[in-house]
């Protein structure tokens, strides 16, 4: 799995893109990237 540990403001997925043409490649690729993370179990926020 991909590490989390990365600087602030660092995009995790930059070097994906760097070779794209268009709007569909862009989305194509986030979405793929997307697939292979690791997500959070989403929690309540207190009010």
């Amino acid at each position: 799995m991909l590490s989390l540990a990365v600087p602030p403001l660092c995009s995790l997925y930059l070097d994906r893109l760097e070779l794209t043409v268009g709007r569909r490649q862009v989305a194509s690729r986030i979405a793929a990237f997307r697939e292979e993370v690791e997500r959070r179990v989403p929690r309540a926020f207190p009010h």
